[in-house]
């Protein structure tokens, strides 16, 4: 579709959403998703693209400031961008974090299907077995905030 359209308009616009619809309430990266998809896009023509987001960057704080730095300059470098992002926003719990987000992110990626929409819940209940979490997620995820945290208090006592 993006490369018909693309053949068809030298400006094109893409509105899409940058949380889970589904719950909005959790952590949530497409740190994977919009490194490719918006240079893609742009590459095809796409000159604009809209990002509905909310402003909980405690739940998807990576996610928001590549998409908007890649929405401005699309074939910047998504690693650079981040980098940047982890070590300003993060100092020396960077590594950490880094290490969270990458969890959350491939976390989200391993799903069949993005959740939060009818058109996809055929996906998951053809498949029983298959859950909007993936088997581990939870402790790797636990196990990385109690990192976190340790970080947080040898930051504070020194």
């Amino acid at each position: 579709m993006v490369i018909g359209w693309g053949k068809c308009a030298s400006m094109l616009g893409w509105r899409t959403y940058n949380y889970n619809l589904a719950e909005s309430m959790t952590p949530f990266a497409k740190l994977t998703t919009w490194s490719h998809d918006i240079p893609y896009l742009a590459r095809h023509n796409f000159v604009g693209i809209s990002l509905e987001s909310f402003p909980t960057w405690d739940l998807s704080a990576p996610t928001i400031y590549l998409s908007l730095r890649l929405a401005y300059s699309p074939f910047a470098d998504a690693a650079a961008i981040l980098d940047d992002f982890y070590r300003g926003f993060y100092g020396p719990a960077a590594g950490p974090m880094r290490a969270y987000w990458d969890a959350v992110d491939n976390g989200w990626q391993s799903l069949p299907t993005e959740s939060g929409a009818i058109y996809s819940v055929h996906l998951v209940v053809k498949k029983p077995h298959v859950t909007m979490q993936p088997p581990g997620t939870t402790i790797t995820l636990y196990g990385f905030l109690n990192v976190k945290v340790t970080a947080i208090i040898i930051l504070k006592t020194n």
